[in-house]
């Protein structure tokens, strides 16, 4: 066997003409399909990791109170369950966070801007003061009193500078107006994308502005070590919290119009958009009523789109080596006729038809997989030259870059399999050749003189 892949192998190089036309089709097509896939796998990351980011971990934990005049308040007073059933889950968490979020109008001179206000918590959040491109000031200075970090965006609006004060009318907790004082320490290049811009304050600063006490907090987000459990970890969750708590239902409605209020309602509330209801008498509940929201829950419609374009590009490589694999079999079939009378002289020396046959098809993996190899390469190649590109921070397409920069994941996974697919669609297009090669004569192929 290793004396025909030799054969084989000296085959491929007699053509070289031929043979590099040949494996620079399958490259081009190697080279293609892998950059997709590159870009699909870094941006499906990415946005999970922007989004994350942006609303503060991969399971978020909102809570809502009935107050004494019967009125819905997103609270958290009675957080002692919550935190008994998150420990259930305490070797799968990176970190805990524990925030206050309103929606409100920044107002500075004559200017104004609808903005987020998120409270954090920087002594427990030690992963929140890497998770942002800093641009002017420190992240540091958000622990002072009224101090607030905004994005680049919001402060080129307002026209705004470090030190400088900015007014914030908002509505607190049970539906009154309310107006703050903030004092600009940090600027931020924007990443969140998708109007989830977020500024950013101490936790205690913010629940003075919306009528909490202190101590208080609305959400509990959890970042998880492994992204991909966040469905079955938070599964774990909702079956802990219900046997001691109020806890919305997470299962599927078969009332679509229902479950889009739901998921409206709890984008509302992540948004920070305080939502005062009066609560009908039977529709009361004592203590803190959870709502269990995901990164999935928001991410999965944008990670369907980006899987669909996955799709689409392995139908197009499929078809472009489809296409390849037609010019193979002609190949390989100009390659029988001019090799009749050596084929007849192996045949008559006492080569088995198998191993004629073989042969061919030794010659067609070894250009498939060096078309594959070269295509990889090329792809890690472009993949880091544009790694290493800063498409800046100022752009509608900053949400699927991290810190400016495209991120390119390479696929093992996909990477394998593309090959596999090459390899197959190789043995098929030089499988009738190769047949009809093995199935030559030695005494008529000898005296064939092409």
């Amino acid at each position: 066997m290793k004396q025909y892949l030799k054969i084989a192998l000296r085959n491929s190089t007699r053509q070289k003409k031929r043979s590099l036309l040949l494996g620079g089709a399958i490259a081009f097509g190697f080279l293609i399909i892998t950059l997709l896939n590159s870009f699909t796998g870094g941006l499906l990351v990415t946005i999970q990791n922007n989004f994350s980011n942006a609303f503060g971990g991969h399971i978020y934990i909102t809570g809502k109170e009935v107050n004494e005049r019967n009125k819905e308040v997103s609270v958290m007073n009675n957080s002692a369950v919550l935190l008994e059933s998150i420990d259930a889950l305490r070797m799968d968490i990176a970190s805990i966070s524990k925030r206050s979020q309103t929606s409100g109008n920044l107002i500075f001179g004559t200017r104004q801007y609808r903005q987020k206000i998120e409270g954090v918590l920087l002594s427990e959040e030690k992963e929140f003061s890497t998770a942002f491109a800093v641009t002017a000031g420190t992240i540091d200075d958000l622990s002072k009193e009224n101090a607030v970090m905004l994005s680049t965006e919001t402060v080129q609006l307002l026209n705004l500078q470090i030190g400088e004060t900015v007014l914030y009318k908002t509505t607190t907790t049970t539906g009154q107006q309310n107006v703050g004082e903030f004092i600009l320490v940090a600027v931020f290049a924007d990443q969140s994308g998708f109007g989830l811009t977020s500024g950013y304050t101490n936790l205690e600063s913010l629940n003075k502005i919306i009528g909490l006490p202190a101590g208080s907090y609305q959400t509990v987000n959890i970042f998880l070590k492994d992204m991909a459990s966040i469905d079955a970890k938070t599964e774990l969750l909702y079956e802990k919290l219900k046997t001691k708590a109020i806890v919305e239902s997470r299962e599927t409605e078969k009332d679509e119009t229902e479950d889009t209020h739901r998921m409206a309602a709890n984008m509302m509330r992540m948004m920070g958009v305080q939502t005062i209801r009066e609560v009908p008498p039977e529709e009361s509940w004592e203590k803190t009523k959870f709502t269990i929201a995901t990164l999935n829950d928001y991410t999965d419609q944008i990670m369907s789109l980006v899987e669909v374009l996955n799709v689409i590009g392995f139908i197009i490589f499929i078809v472009l080596m489809i296409i390849t694999m037609v010019g193979i079999m002609n190949s390989f079939r100009m390659v029988m006729i001019e090799r009749t009378q050596e084929i007849g002289a192996m045949r008559a020396m006492g080569v088995q038809k198998n191993n004629i046959r073989n042969i061919f098809i030794f010659e067609a993996l070894i250009i498939a997989l060096l078309g594959a190899a070269a295509g990889l390469f090329f792809s890690v190649t472009i993949s880091g030259i544009l790694g290493l590109v800063n498409f800046g921070t100022d752009s509608f397409i900053s949400f699927f870059l991290d810190k400016g920069y495209l991120s390119l994941v390479i696929p093992v996974g996909e990477i394998f399999r593309n090959i596999i697919t090459v390899s197959f669609l190789s043995l098929a297009a030089v499988l009738l050749p190769a047949r009809a090669a093995a199935k030559l004569k030695p005494v008529v192929a000898l005296q064939t003189n092409y």
